[in-house]
């Protein structure tokens, strides 16, 4: 009988060790480095991150507008409220220093 066994039946691979070995191979035939864990940990985090950031960005609706008219309004109408809040605060500080003339 022969018996033969890899690394992978005695110790099954979880899906972190399975991306570190990826990397690890990655880097080590493309640029012929051999990278410790922790610097691999750093890359599947920020790769990570990437993936998660563009779920965030695709998420986001996009607005189209036909002129920079629209384009134009649709900002006055973003700020409106800290140019009302911000006119609102001047007159009251102008009121108060004016009253104490």
């Amino acid at each position: 009988m022969n018996f033969t066994f890899t690394k992978e039946d005695i110790f099954p691979m979880n899906d972190y060790q399975k991306a570190v070995e990826e990397f690890r191979h990655h880097y080590h035939t493309k640029y012929n480095v051999k990278l410790d864990d922790e610097i691999l940990y750093f890359f599947i985090r920020v790769n990570e991150m990437q993936l998660d950031l563009k779920k965030e960005i695709n998420a986001i609706p996009k607005l189209t507008f036909k002129s920079g008219w629209d384009y134009f309004l649709y900002g006055l109408g973003r700020i409106s409220t800290g140019i009302i809040l911000t006119a609102v605060i001047t007159s009251i500080i102008l009121i108060i220093f004016h009253s104490r003339l």
